[in-house]
This record gives structure tokens, sequence and C-alpha cells, in this order.
């Protein structure tokens, strides 16, 4: 017998229940706590090594991307903004260039959409600091690292995990 996975499955967001079908994967509070400590980490490894290879196109796309969410939030496309949020960050994955690290961050990008959806949901102050934060981060690009980095990146990470966390009763 040979089994097929979607890609739904391949990126943790599906999950085949027997008898029952596929069904969309429910984040719970270990879901949360792993997400955000795995990607803190590859964050800070990709700004790292970003800021190393910033160059004048690469910033523009990224303050591109920062006026986009600029006007997904003056204009409540919150769905939007999501996009762009996972956008921004798969570029500085990208200007890291570290084929394994952005295989690493392709293989959770959906499932930190799928909670940056459920938190928009929770608790809507995502767009009401989003574009800040982001600003924040490009800024230590420019400055080429500031020595606030890394608490930057924990920050804008593990803020938007613990709004989530105190709004769902969900246990590990």
């Amino acid at each position: 017998m040979s089994f097929t996975v979607s890609a739904g499955e391949r990126v943790g967001l599906v999950v085949w229940l027997p008898y029952k079908g596929a069904s969309v994967v429910t984040l719970s509070q270990q879901d949360f706590l792993e997400l955000s400590t795995l990607r803190i980490a590859l964050e800070k490894l990709s700004w790292e090594r970003a800021i190393e290879r910033a160059n004048p196109e690469a910033l523009d796309d990224l303050k591109g991307i920062i006026a986009e969410m600029e006007f997904a939030v003056k204009s409540d496309q919150k769905a939007k903004l999501v996009r762009l949020d996972l956008d921004f960050h798969d570029r500085v994955c990208v200007l890291a260039d570290h084929s394994r690290l952005h295989t690493a961050w392709t293989a959770i990008k959906w499932q930190v959409a799928l909670f940056l959806l459920a938190r928009r949901v929770r608790v809507d102050d995502y767009h009401s600091i989003i574009v800040q934060e982001h600003k924040a981060l490009l800024e230590d690009i420019l400055n080429k690292r500031s020595p606030l980095f890394e608490h930057l990146i924990e920050d804008h990470i593990a803020s938007g995990y613990g709004r989530l966390k105190t709004t769902t009763n969900a246990s590990p």
C-alpha cells in the first residue's frame, strides 16, 4: 500500500486522521513554545548573516515590504499583512545566503502563518505593532547591528507568542 503526502501535511498544516480524513492542525501551547523558540534561533542566525550581506537592493526590497505593510494596516487588509510579514522574514532569510537555514525556515513558515492568523483572531493588536517592530529590525540592518540586536529579535517573536498564550487555555 502506498501513501501520498499532501503539501499541507509536509508543512505541518494538515493531519490525516484514520476514518475521518484530513483536518487542519490546531496549535497547542507546546506547539507555540516550540515554534517560538525554534523561530528565535533561526531568526538570530538569519539576521546576523543578513546584516553582513545587506546591499542597497535588498534594503530597498525590505523597505518596500514595510511600506506595503503600512498600507495594509491603513486599509485594514489583515490577511495581506500576515503574508507581508512572512515575506519580510523570508527575504531576510534569503539575504542570509544560507541554504540550510532557508530550508529550516521554509519548513516552519506555514506553521508561523497559522500562528499569525490565530493571533490575529484572538489578539487583535497585531496590526498596531507589527510595522514598528519591522522598522526597528530593518534599522538594525542599516546600523550594522546595534547592541540590542538579539533582544529586538527575541522581543519581536516572543511578544507575539506571549500575547497569544495569555488568550488561550489550550494545554500542552
